[in-house]
């Protein structure tokens, strides 16, 4: 990881999630694997019977994205697989034409552009309280916001990246009637996604304090060498949320090719701009050090006598944890050397004086100091 270090920069943004399309594809994975534990699950099988015999019947593979970097017109593509079945459908309207087509399915594409937004989540509604659960986040407050694949917006499909097997050709020459058809079952399978919640790829937490922040997203590609062209459908190839806070708005709405955020090692960054993080760290090294640091009790100091030589008696003691700090002590400050920071603490000292009850010029002090 240190290269991403020392090759790439994340400006203008002060947070970005960096994704490969081969994460975001394994839980489209994980999610079909779970549809498969489900009889009557909508995510498998798709069966609507229309009029007269029409029908479309559909065993759904595997779903997937393509994440576009050439041209960026749309940041991704959703393709949904059809692994068999069949379907009767009509050419027209008219109920006098008996015109139709009888296939057999197997192994289609559908691919169609799809959107990404962002919606907040209520801090009362259970979604919200499972983040924190699983997060660990439980004392902490903050806003959330679900990262989506939007499936109200308008789709638009792909004839390139779509697929037809050996009905490429009789699928391009479909009425639109037709084409209709299946592009309904599009929908219908994209709201039964939605209503499951498979079409979540994420959430965004932020302080309360920054919930007017802004998110955008952009492609990233990867690239052998810093010279070589783009290239879609890339398992490295990445999507990113661009975030910024405190109200700051960036001057692009894109983040430029500085080197590689992930790898088949590193399939997902995420990274925040060292001019919010460093005052985050040392906030809390702030108060790792206030905790650590020894601070002196009242030294127990008493007349014994037992020893003639030795008439004074004493302990000192000592408490972790300078709780009377001011916002002033133990603050970080940069030194010469690029990259090294130093802290400076404060005087702390407690004494305690005691007096011979039999000679009141005579008396013992003793000081505790830590420096």
């Amino acid at each position: 990881m240190g290269s991403y270090i020392n090759s790439t920069n994340a400006n203008p943004w002060d947070q970005m999630i960096v994704l490969s399309q081969k994460v975001i594809n394994d839980s489209f994975q994980n999610m079909w694997e779970l549809a498969q534990l489900e009889d009557e699950s909508p995510l498998k099988n798709y069966n609507r019977t229309v009029r007269g015999g029409e029908y479309l019947k559909m065993e759904i593979g595997v779903p997937s994205v393509q994440l576009q970097t050439i041209p960026k017109g749309q940041l991704l593509y959703f393709m949904l697989r059809i692994t068999g079945g069949s379907c009767y459908i009509y050419l027209s309207d008219d109920d006098e034409d008996d015109t139709h087509v009888d296939w057999q399915i197997n192994n289609w594409v559908f691919a169609f552009s799809v959107d990404i937004a962002s919606k907040d989540v209520a801090t009362d509604s259970q979604e919200y309280q499972d983040f924190k659960s699983r997060s660990g986040l439980l004392n902490w407050d903050f806003s959330l916001a679900r990262l989506f694949i939007d499936t109200s917006s308008t789709t638009t499909f792909s004839p390139e990246l779509s697929n037809f097997a050996d009905h490429q050709q009789d699928y391009n020459n479909l009425t639109a009637r037709a084409k209709g058809k299946f592009d309904g079952f599009v929908i219908d399978w994209l709201t039964a996604m939605h209503e499951a919640g498979c079409n979540i790829l994420g959430y965004s937490a932020r302080a309360s304090v920054d919930t007017n922040g802004i998110i955008d997203y952009d492609t990233y590609p990867w690239k052998a060498t810093p010279t070589s062209t783009n290239q879609d459908n890339i398992d490295q190839n990445a999507l990113c949320y661009l975030m910024m806070s405190d109200f700051k708005t960036p001057g692009i709405d894109a983040v430029s090719y500085t080197g590689q955020w992930v790898d088949d090692n590193h399939p997902a960054t995420y990274t925040l701009n060292r001019s919010l993080f460093w005052p985050w760290m040392f906030s809390v090294l702030r108060d790792v050090v206030k905790s650590m640091v020894p601070v002196p009790d009242t030294p127990t100091l008493y007349w014994d006598n037992t020893d003639k030589n030795h008439p004074y008696a004493a302990r000192m003691e000592y408490h972790f944890g300078d709780n009377a700090a001011t916002d002033r002590d133990y603050q970080f400050s940069s030194t010469a050397t690029p990259g090294q920071w130093s802290w400076t603490g404060r005087n702390l000292s407690s004494s305690n004086q005691v007096y011979n009850p039999g000679n009141s010029g005579d008396s013992e002090t003793i000081v505790e100091t830590v420096n």
